[in-house]
């Protein structure tokens, strides 16, 4: 016999590793007054409406391509409702590079706003239509080493100086120094 179901979250509730997957039988409500956090390849699916009050933090992490399924991801068959705060963060030492596209939550209709999106330099987050997406905003890094010089005399133990320099490929940017051992 399928009921409804209904979960509350005032505290936190952390989905996190493959396959992780929190889903109801029947009908779910679930109301974010707390923090829950999706984390690389964590899925919620809510057969239902998803309400996130002004106390409640949805937060998002990404851990590698888009392709490769490496970040949080909530499915609402019902209606959003938003609120409170979005927080997104890549993890992993994984940075998202410009024009990768994660989907952090659909459902077939959204109202309401997040009071605060909170993303990292290398993400940016929006709400459109039915979807909360990020967007990879990060640069790739080019770098080349344009010259490192040592010393032909340097001995194991003694302090060495060695110059070098390393030029960014695509902002033309040379940086150069002396690094000590």
């Amino acid at each position: 016999r399928h009921g409804r179901v209904l979960l509350d979250v005032r505290a936190s509730i952390v989905l996190d590793g493959a396959g992780s997957t929190i889903s109801g039988l029947g009908s779910t409500s679930f109301t974010n007054g707390g923090q829950l956090t999706l984390g690389p390849s964590g899925n919620l699916n809510i057969i239902g409406d998803y309400a996130q009050t002004s106390g409640g933090t949805l937060a998002v992490q990404v851990g590698g391509p888009p392709a490769s399924g490496q970040f949080g991801s909530m499915t609402v068959s019902g209606n959003a409702t938003l609120a409170g705060t979005l927080v997104a963060s890549a993890v992993g030492g994984f940075g998202p590079s410009s024009g990768q596209l994660y989907t952090g939550l659909s459902a077939s209709a959204i109202s309401g706003a997040f009071a605060a999106m909170n993303t990292p330099a290398e993400l940016t987050a929006a709400v459109s239509g039915n979807a909360v997406t990020l967007n990879g905003s990060g640069n790739p890094i080019d770098l080349t080493v344009s010259s490192v010089t040592a010393p032909a005399d340097g001995r194991p133990g003694a302090a060495t100086s060695i110059v070098y320099s390393v030029q960014n490929l695509t902002g033309d940017t040379t940086s150069s120094g002396t690094w000590v051992d």
